[in-house]
Formats: C-alpha cells, sequence, structure tokens
C-alpha cells in the first residue's frame, strides 16, 4: 500500500506544467511542449526529424526478486535497456524539443521506486537508428545544505534551456516540510550542465493549498540577507506562500510571499526540528 506521501507526490504531478494535451498514437509535437507517454502504449513520433516517424514505446519488466529494467522500444526493437531498478513502478517517458535548433527530439525518461521517490532519471536522443543517453540525473551532493537526486521534466524553452523538479534539492524542510524544486539545466551541442545561480523556484510544498500557516510571531527580512533589515513581521494565524529558496554554501533562506503580497525572506539555518516551529502546518514524510 502507498503512504500518504505518495499521494501527495500524485498531485503535485498533476498539477505542474507538464501536460499530456490529448496524446494520440500520432503525436504531433509542438516545440517545447512537454508529453507523457503510457507505458506499453505504441506512439508514431519523428524523433530523429527526418521525416519519417519512428514507433516508440517502453515498459517496465519485473522479476520475481522486485528487480526491474527500463526499456525503450524503437520500431520494434529495444534500443536502451536501464537494468538494477530495485523495487520500482511506475515508469514514465516525456517527449520535447529541449532545443530546436539541434534536429533531433528529446527523450526524458524515469520511474518511481524504493521510499516512492523518483529512483532514476535520464535524458535520451534518437538518431541514425541509435539511441544516445545524453545525461544521467542521480544523488549527487553539492553542499552541506545542497543535494541533487533523479527528478522529472517540468519545462523546456525550445532554445536549450529546460527544468528539472526535483524532491526537497535544499535542506529547508525544518521551516517549510516537504518540498519540490525546480532546478535548471542547459542543453548545448549535445552536452547538458547544470545553470549556475543562487535563486531557485519551489514548485510545490506538500500542503495541499500551498500555502503556510504562522505559528507565532514572524518577522522576515527584506533580502537573503539579515544586514539589509526587516520586511514585515506576520501574527500567528497569517497565511504566507513559499515561492523560491537563496542558496549560499554557508546560508540558506526561503522567500515567502503574504496573502496580501507583501515579500520577505527567512533564514532556514535559524530553524530546527527541535525548536518551536515557524508554521503549524508543515508536513514531514521520511
Amino acid at each position: 500500500m502507498k503512504s500518504n506521501r505518495f499521494i501527495k507526490f500524485a498531485l503535485c504531478v498533476a498539477v505542474t506544467t507538464v501536460t499530456v494535451m490529448g496524446i494520440k498514437s500520432e503525436l504531433s509535437l509542438a516545440a517545447s511542449k512537454i508529453h507523457n507517454l503510457k507505458e506499453n502504449k505504441t506512439y508514431k513520433i519523428d524523433l530523429d526529424q527526418d521525416g519519417q516517424k519512428e514507433a516508440v514505446s517502453y515498459k517496465l519488466e519485473t522479476n520475481k526478486n522486485d528487480i526491474s529494467t527500463y526499456k525503450i522500444i524503437i520500431n520494434g526493437k529495444i534500443k536502451t535497456t536501464v537494468k538494477g531498478l530495485y523495487d520500482a513502478y511506475d515508469p514514465h517517458m516525456q517527449i520535447t524539443d529541449i532545443d530546436t535548433k539541434d534536429g533531433v527530439m528529446d527523450i526524458w525518461v524515469y520511474s518511481m521506486g524504493s521510499s516512492e521517490d523518483v529512483i532514476f532519471s535520464a535524458l535520451y536522443q534518437y538518431k541514425e537508428g541509435k539511441m544516445k543517453k545524453v545525461y544521467s540525473l542521480g544523488y549527487k551532493e553539492l553542499g552541506e545544505h545542497f543535494h541533487l537526486t533523479s527528478g522529472i521534466l517540468n519545462k523546456a524553452d525550445g532554445n536549450g534551456k529546460f527544468y528539472i523538479m526535483v524532491d526537497r534539492a535544499f535542506f529547508v524542510d525544518c521551516l517549510i516540510g516537504n518540498h519540490f524544486d525546480i532546478i535548471p539545466y542547459q542543453l548545448k551541442n549535445g552536452k547538458v550542465s547544470r545553470v549556475k545561480t543562487n535563486t531557485y523556484s519551489i514548485h510545490k510544498i506538500y500542503n495541499r493549498d500551498n500555502q503556510l500557516t504562522v505559528a507565532k510571531k514572524v518577522t522576515f527580512y527584506k533580502e537573503p540577507d539579515k544586514s539589509k533589515g526587516t520586511a514585515f513581521t506576520l501574527k500567528k494565524g497569517e497565511k504566507v506562500r513559499p515561492v523560491s529558496i537563496y542558496y549560499s554554501k554557508e546560508k540558506v533562506f526561503v522567500k515567502f510571499k503574504s496573502t496580501n503580497g507583501k515579500i520577505g525572506w527567512l533564514c532556514a539555518n535559524d530553524y530546527g526540528f527541535e525548536d518551536s516551529p515557524a508554521f503549524l502546518d508543515i508536513v514531514l514524510c521520511d
């Protein structure tokens, strides 16, 4: 039985900008639109933009030891296998055109798995009859407060920039609870690099209304820098929405927007799980 965490995750995914848009077997792909393909269904897609559509499908096969293999099938032949996926379920394939000038469509694949997380994700391209893995996203520590995990394609702009939604990339759970963050990437000349920035969007927190209720009087800062002064103070019971995260190696700040439009920041380093929380209704899951 899947936990409430997965239910919340599914609700979150449902409201992302990743939309199916009435996909049929003959798939017409507009630039930067993201299409979710269904497992074990064949789609006709011109992956290599040569004027002829390929028959595209995928499936997840699981053995008696709960070890799974993800397979990408092009024109009836298995072109890619991802082996050794333990306790995997709910596989996905997303098709888009990250860079409309490179003459090839992009295939983002991922699967849910153990602990109800995304357990693997990767970017592929199909060209000249061969499947190429362009990039894979797995666990990587980037600092004391920042780590990456496998994720879901959230948006692409058609000019090489794309965005991946990951679960709790930044260690701010003690302040806002579990959350999904958006990490930007750049595809250029067949290679992927992470876009360097200090500010990252928060796609969603686990709360259904995406708001948090102030637990006690809380004062917010004008900037992600305490020395710049305070912006406003809220009383117990008032609500805010977390908007983005500012990350540096030493400090992590969260930007909030109040119900009347005021903007302010809190330093996540000032809060801990043993401390009295800033908000009443944060959701924490294992």
